[in-house]
């Protein structure tokens, strides 16, 4: 007979979500006192060595003893995930229709597996006891101290903090914003909250300190996320004065020596304030007590690969299972965010007025690009434009430009015998790149020489079509020729340290011009900024994706943000041949609520979130015959074996972009107001659904893109 809790349950570090359970195991004598849920383990499987993750220790197995194999080995002495983090785990696999092998690789040490026992002999190594992070201007260094010289240090940072009341911050944001969150934190009680509205840096920052400290004194660790590492810097240095050593950054861009390493520093319990992008949310961190997601509506918290979770939803979830507070800041809310806040009991918002957020009154100017006369005029620079830069510039300040795409045009066509080139790959026009004489592929990257000519008979006579970043560079070269103008996008900042080194020449500089993409919109800090402007989002609101009213909002509101002269008066031209569009129109009258409950009446009608969950199942694969045809056997199946709940299945149809390097893209997406039903009925569809081998299945919950 085996002895009390010498059976474990494991789960396989298999991705396949027909293999969706736990195996049990026999844990050897020896291993007894290491084997606890979360360890990481080395099992048999037939023939094979797997890796595998304890969920659960137990007295009895259903199968035969002799029947059981044993656990062969533990990889490292360290346990992935307790019980709660477990539930966490299961809830994911559910909602998301995951293998829950799958799931867990997104709370492993951030190293490939087969480095894993090195990483962990390195860190245990007694000459070094501690690991921490410290902040250089622009990036991390590792540095080491005993647990000694750590704590005299830690406890020195601590008789020199700066007391609340003595920051000079905005008391009214403070004891209006502060007093009622404070009230969760330590109390066991979950509560979530929406702080909706734009604060600068500076009182976001109070407003993050204020509640760090608050949950600090309770000896419980705080979590911040950000959408991209340039706002968890500036956090950090917001914040490091109150917690030194004991706050750090996690992100993907860190080298795998150093995200090991403050890795292992949270789960040793090293660090009090944790701010890091999605994945910092599945680090081991110890008696959590608040988490903070800031700029919540940023796309970027959706995952984009296998398991498309939404970090907004996990940490809601987390905070409900760990009975802690979350709280979500934002100046355009996403719409499903604002929606649940309104009507969960859970769930509270604060609507952020101009009296506390010290927000600059900007001028918005529309111009509509089907009224101006194209003969006297350019659709990209418009005479009102052009006179608002002058102006700006003769005054010694600063002017950002935000087009949509990168590239001189959109695509090029043929005069004579109408060929458009395009990307064999993905059968997409290129972009004409004029700096480097390049046909571009945006979507897979692929590039070739162009000479001029057609690529299809031969001839030059090649009409221009659309507009990108390079060609409105090109004409603001030629109108404002001793103006420094400058370039914020991923080609531009492509090599490493070249960011860094463009924002010192923009500082460094008194009046010039910045035009960029999606780039621009970041929190880079350009100071003396008084003109913005949007050369056309036009091509967004063309998208087939009902997202894009939203997204246009939100560009609109964020590229507004970067005006941040407060002695002066900023403007900002939005140039649009759409001027009636809801996204357009009231961002023009400056209200959010108005875009919200229209936004709201339009989904409404249509079924869309947040009246409906959405499903989106792409299928991909070299072969468009076989991704189609498997596509359409899994909807037939999906009708056949769902019944009972209330869906609708939209396709099988190409995905909008059909072909993304070398594979081909159909999808069908499913509207479902009974989403727990459907996903226990899908989750068994799929497990059961014989997919070939060629093809990949990607199942993407709560999409926030439907390209």
């Amino acid at each position: 007979m085996t002895s009390r809790n010498q059976i474990a349950e494991v789960f396989l570090d298999l991705k396949a979500i027909e293999i969706n359970h736990a195996f049990d195991y026999r844990i050897p004598d020896e291993l007894i006192d290491k084997t606890g849920i979360g360890t990481i383990v080395i099992v048999p499987l037939g023939k094979r060595k797997e890796i595998g993750y304890v969920s659960r220790l137990k007295e009895k197995s259903d199968f035969p003893e002799k029947n059981l194999k044993k656990i062969e080995k533990i990889i490292v002495d360290i346990t992935l995930f307790d019980i709660k983090k477990l539930g966490l785990i299961y809830w994911m696999s559910f909602y998301y229709i995951a293998a829950i092998g799958k799931i867990i690789e997104l709370f492993l040490p951030p190293v490939k597996k087969s480095k894993l026992k090195k990483f962990f002999s390195d860190s245990t190594d007694p000459t070094i006891k501690k690991f921490k992070i410290k902040s250089t201007k622009n990036k991390n260094e590792v540095i080491t101290c005993n647990k000694h010289e750590t704590d005299q240090k830690c406890n020195k940072v601590y008789n020199e903090t700066i007391p609340i009341n003595e920051l000079k911050q905005n008391k009214s944001l403070t004891d209006i914003y502060c007093k009622d969150i404070n009230n969760f934190i330590g109390k066991n009680l979950h509560k979530a909250f929406l702080l909706e509205g734009f604060l600068n840096s500076y009182n976001k920052i109070s407003l993050y300190l204020n509640l760090c400290c608050q949950t600090s004194k309770i000896k419980r660790n705080i979590l911040i996320l950000v959408p991209e590492i340039i706002s968890a810097e500036k956090i950090y240095e917001g914040l490091r004065i109150n917690f030194g050593h004991r706050i750090c950054i996690y992100h993907s861009e860190m080298s795998e020596r150093k995200k090991f390493e403050t890795w292992y520093g949270i789960w040793n319990n090293d660090f009090e304030v944790i701010i890091g992008t999605r994945s910092a949310l599945f680090t081991p961190i110890k008696d959590l007590g608040l988490v903070i997601i800031d700029d919540e509506h940023d796309p970027s918290y959706k995952d984009n690969t296998i398991i498309r979770y939404n970090t907004q939803e996990v940490a809601l979830k987390l905070g409900k299972i760990l009975k802690i507070p979350v709280v979500f800041t934002g100046s355009t809310p996403s719409i499903e965010l604002r929606f649940k806040a309104e009507k969960k009991d859970n769930f509270k918002i604060f609507k952020i007025t101009d009296d506390f957020n010290n927000d600059t009154m900007i001028e918005k100017v529309l111009v509509d690009l089907k009224s101006i006369d194209s003969y006297k005029d350019n659709r990209l620079i418009t005479n009102t434009l052009h006179k608002a830069i002058s102006k700006e510039i003769l005054s010694g300040n600063k002017v950002i430009i935000f087009i949509n795409k990168l590239g001189f045009s959109n695509f090029l066509i043929c005069t004579k015998c109408g060929n458009i080139p395009k990307c064999p790959e993905c059968n997409l026009s290129y972009r004409y790149h004029k700096i480097n004489k390049k046909l571009v592929c945006h979507h897979c990257g692929k590039e070739i020489n162009f000479d001029g000519a057609c690529t299809s008979c031969g001839n030059d006579s090649i009409s221009f079509s659309g507009s990108g970043i390079e060609k409105v560079e090109s004409i603001l070269n030629l109108r404002f020729k001793n103006v420094p103008i400058f370039r914020i996008d991923s080609e531009a900042t492509e090599q490493k340290g070249s960011e860094e080194n463009l924002l010192k020449k923009i500082n460094n500089c008194g009046s010039s011009i910045i035009i960029g993409t999606q780039m621009i919109a970041k929190d880079y800090g350009i100071e003396n900024i008084t003109l913005a402007a949007v050369i056309s989002c036009d091509n967004m609101l063309e998208l087939p994706d009902y997202h894009m009213h939203e997204r246009v909002f939100q560009m609109e509101s964020q590229i507004s943000q970067k005006v941040n002269s407060y002695t002066k008066k900023g403007k900002i031209i939005i140039q649009t041949f759409s001027p009636e569009n809801p996204a357009i129109r009231n961002f023009i009258s400056g209200s959010y609520e108005d875009f919200y409950f229209e936004e709201l009446l339009n989904r409404k009608e249509l079924g869309y979130p947040p009246y409906s969950s959405l499903i989106n199942i792409i299928i991909s694969g070299g072969s468009e015959k076989k991704v189609k045809s498997e596509i359409i056997k899994l909807s037939k199946i999906i009708y056949e074996k769902i019944t009972n709940v209330d869906f609708i299945l939209l396709g099988p149809v190409p995905s909008p972009f059909l072909k993304s390097n070398i594979f081909y893209r159909w999808h069908i997406i499913i509207k479902t107001r009974e989403f727990n039903k459907f996903a226990v009925k899908l989750g068994k569809v799929m497990r059961n659904f014989k997919k070939m081998e060629s093809n990949k299945i990607i199942i993407d919950v709560d999409p926030v893109w439907i390209l």
